[in-house]
């Protein structure tokens, strides 16, 4: 099993994380293949961030606002935040939304890949307010595509300190560790991340913990895992394979067809779930079947194998 988590989604009122750990993240994320922290059980867990894509396509009328009038309209930083708050000129400045729109700004630019420019805005997110958790949680998404993964582990452990309750960080810090193969902590983390009951992607959740689970050995905990992940939500097309795969595993496979297809409705094929759908016909005796998934098998690998010439690294 390759060792990405789905990562998925950067705001903690996501519509994803994930991630997940996708890519990372066990993610927004993308354990899918890779986050437990913007996409998989044949995959890994998976990092998510479904604000990061958000922000990617575009920065909000707020914070454009509150951005030109901290860069480009030659006020000072305390007399932008006073105008924007409030007509009291001896009013404090609101260093908490400048500073969340700093955070909005990097994670439009994380969401571009433009790291350098994401990096820069988390920095002058966090000399605004030091305790910023999605600010550092940024940090640590950078170091980790950076492969700095000192400084990424430091950067997602600061921000769960600040923010015991950010529920997206832990599944993008599970992704994380589930790609470097430290898996018990990952699955800490998940466990943790998922008794959070107001998480909009609390299915993936679980999914990503029965991934990890799966690389502990734990298979009956994984099981009730992936089996939670679809009674929560049931389009976690994601689970539903795991559930086919272990079904089959078990020699249940009229459950597992029945899995299959409620994967097949919600994501369409792909070489993995055909050659398990190749099995399970074959073992409930279907040959027909059996035959029609080998021939779509042949065609999906057909098409990858033209697709990886031109591929890149």
């Amino acid at each position: 099993m390759p060792s990405r988590l789905p990562r998925h989604r950067t705001n903690e009122h996501d519509p994803v994380a994930h991630h997940s750990v996708a890519q990372g993240t066990v993610a927004h994320g993308t354990v899918a293949q890779g986050t437990v922290a913007h996409g998989t059980v044949a995959q890994g867990p998976c990092q998510h961030d479904s604000h990061t894509r958000t922000a990617a396509r575009g920065i909000t009328r707020r914070t454009r606002a509150l951005l030109l009038c901290l860069g480009f309209a030659g006020l000072t930083l305390a007399g932008c935040a006073t105008r924007v708050e409030t007509n009291d000129p001896y009013a404090p400045p609101d260093d908490n939304k400048a500073s969340n729109a700093y955070v909005e700004l990097g994670e439009a630019y994380l969401g571009r890949n433009q790291l350098q420019r994401a990096d820069s805005a988390f920095q002058k997110a966090l000399k605004l307010q030091s305790s910023n958790a999605e600010a550092k949680a940024g940090l640590a998404m950078i170091y980790q595509r950076q492969g700095e993964n000192v400084l990424a582990d430091d950067y997602f452990n600061q921000a769960i300190s600040s923010d015991p309750s950010f529920t997206r960080a832990r599944n993008n810090y599970a992704a994380f560790l589930y790609s470097r193969g430290e898996y018990v902590e990952a699955c800490r983390q998940l466990e943790i991340a998922a008794e959070d009951l107001t998480y909009d992607n609390r299915g993936q959740l679980y999914t990503n913990l029965g991934r990890c689970q799966l690389q502990l050995g734990k298979t009956s905990e994984a099981a009730k895992s992936f089996e939670r992940a679809v009674k929560i939500n049931p389009r976690e097309s994601e689970a539903w394979l795991a559930v086919a795969r272990m079904s089959h595993d078990a020699g249940d496979n009229d459950a597992a067809q029945s899995a299959l297809s409620r994967y097949f409705r919600l994501a369409g094929t792909d070489s993995d779930s055909l050659a398990l759908a190749v099995d399970v016909a074959t073992a409930r005796g279907d040959s027909r079947l059996a035959d029609l998934y080998s021939r779509q098998l042949e065609q999906v690998m057909t098409r990858e194998s033209g697709r990886a010439v031109i591929r890149t690294p």
